[in-house]
């Protein structure tokens, strides 16, 4: 068999919304999920990320074409901030292209990729960093409500309990924000937990105002248990979704 190289690319650097439209569909259609990635790009779609105000990165690789930009153009996604990296492509040439790029403005500390670009990526970040941890999330579609959907909305009383899953988060996964204002939360209805035998056991939070990315995550940080992230899922679900949902469920 003749091995035949990718076609050549094009690095397009501060592009334009609707090629970051095309790039965001390109990646909730790609087979390996980049949660992070999908997040972040449409935030920007939102306004709620200005890469021009803010000085992220944000590239698109993609194969000249005389066609419209298109989903079938592009190969590959990278958006950097100090300290952080989400970066996604279709092939190992393009993932490296990437990184390089990122690598000339900032220096990453937390790196985000689907689990194929990880085996591309993991090889090149271990010739300039030592790697402290590694997770490997589970991304699942939600294609109809769980029906043992239970739980609650949080209510302010459950407050030192929302810090402290905030604050083992972290401590977990080395990311996150422990300066949550769970007041507003909470009164928006962006925060569902589950008890059980009077204890919260699970926190999920809804990430921002598009049905599609409101689940954020799942913790459940005191017992492992089937059904539980599904059951906390269902509450949230079946107040928030219409459609098909992503979502990233953390559990231990």
């Amino acid at each position: 068999m003749t091995y035949l190289p990718p076609p050549p690319t094009v690095l397009v650097q501060s592009p334009s919304l609707r090629q970051v439209q095309v790039a965001a569909e390109w990646l909730a259609n790609h087979q390996h999920k980049n949660p992070d990635l999908e997040v972040a790009l449409n935030l920007i779609l939102q306004g709620r990320i200005v890469p021009a105000e803010t000085g992220e990165l944000v590239a698109i690789a993609h194969t000249p074409s005389t066609d419209a930009f298109t989903q079938g153009d592009i190969r590959g996604i990278v958006m950097a901030k100090p300290g952080s990296l989400s970066l996604e492509g279709r092939d190992r040439q393009t993932v490296e292209s990437l990184l390089a790029l990122a690598q000339s403005h900032s220096c990453p500390r937390r790196v985000a990729t689907s689990s194929q670009t990880k085996d591309w990526i993991r090889p090149l970040l271990l010739q300039y960093y030592l790697l402290e941890r590694e997770h490997n999330p589970f991304v699942m579609i939600c294609t109809q409500v769980p029906s043992n959907g239970g739980g609650r909305w949080a209510l302010p009383q459950d407050k030192p309990v929302l810090q402290a899953y905030a604050e083992a988060y972290r401590a977990e996964r080395g990311s996150g924000s422990l300066t949550q204002n769970w007041d507003d939360l909470i009164q928006r209805k962006q925060v569902a937990v589950l008890e059980y035998e009077e204890q919260i056991v699970a926190v999920e939070t809804r990430l921002n105002g598009k049905p599609c990315h409101c689940c954020r995550d799942v913790y459940v940080p005191t017992i492992s248990q089937t059904g539980i992230c599904s059951s906390a899922a269902g509450f949230f679900y079946s107040r928030n979704f219409k459609g098909i949902c992503s979502r990233k469920a953390l559990g231990r």
